[in-house]
């Protein structure tokens, strides 16, 4: 049985964006699904984003945008079960990511498949913290903390 991908509740003004628009031929491409509590990605990194200088190490920034993504994912998720609603039953709305912090424990190596998993630890009105945790293969690679706003009545002009 295939998964639901949670980007696919995602309002198409996602859809050109750097780490999950299916849209963005030069973006990441990031797709994530429920499993349980948790928001899962599996990821392959890409090539031309190996660390210079370092062969078969992924660059660290792009582990914190694929953290970025997959913490994004579940506060997106969150959002809906805030107003008690299914995937896709709100209206368009937007989150911001307030802070995150990373913790890089290993080298993600490039010829391995990434896991991240990602969990809600609170959830205060508009905030939403979460954890997730980043394997390189089956080795810990990194770690983070990050705190999401949700921002219910904001959205973009689409004539823009």
């Amino acid at each position: 049985m295939d998964k639901q991908r949670i980007q696919d509740f995602y309002p198409k003004e996602f859809h050109e964006c750097f780490g999950c628009g299916p849209r963005n031929p030069d973006g990441m491409c990031v797709t994530s699904h429920l499993e349980g509590d948790e928001v899962v990605t599996l990821w392959h990194p890409h090539q031309h984003m190996q660390l210079r200088g370092a062969a078969n190490v992924l660059q660290g920034g792009v582990t914190a945008a694929l953290i970025d993504e997959v913490a994004g994912a579940a506060a997106f998720v969150q959002g809906h079960r805030n107003k008690g609603v299914a995937l896709g039953d709100l209206p368009p709305f937007d989150f911001v990511t307030a802070y995150l912090n990373v913790n890089y424990v290993k080298p993600v190596y490039m010829d391995r498949p990434m896991l991240l998993r990602a969990r809600v630890t609170e959830a205060v009105r508009r905030k939403v913290r979460v954890s997730c945790t980043v394997y390189s293969g089956e080795e810990e690679a990194a770690n983070a903390d990050a705190l999401f706003i949700l921002l219910e009545h904001i959205r973009r002009d689409e004539s823009a």
